[in-house]
């Protein structure tokens, strides 16, 4: 079987292919996410984010998966929402219960 002029089959031991395997995660983990550097009450965690739009906690994991809510920044490994963000996307959830959005 022939392979297109732009294939090339590489041959890797068990050893380069690992070693090749944490040089990618290595610096796909080097690109993170934007974090928020201030903490402060204008940055919301998602239980936070969950009574300040008055939904239930799965409703915000639902939101944020279907692009209803801004990327968040983070804070180590968690998620949070700039509260002005939140005001802002969409035309704002600001006052509007889950029946509303």
């Amino acid at each position: 079987m022939q392979q297109p002029d732009d294939t090339h089959i590489v041959t890797l031991t068990v050893g380069q292919l690992r070693q090749l395997i944490r040089e990618e995660v290595s610096n796909a983990l080097k690109e993170k996410p934007a974090v928020i550097e201030k903490y402060d009450d204008d940055v919301l965690d998602i239980n936070q984010l969950a009574k300040y739009l008055k939904v239930d906690r799965m409703t915000v994991y639902r939101y944020r998966r279907s692009g209803k809510l801004p990327k968040p920044g983070y804070v180590g490994t968690r998620p949070r929402w700039s509260r002005r963000e939140i005001d802002e996307f969409n035309g704002g959830f600001n006052g509007k219960t889950k029946g509303d959005i």
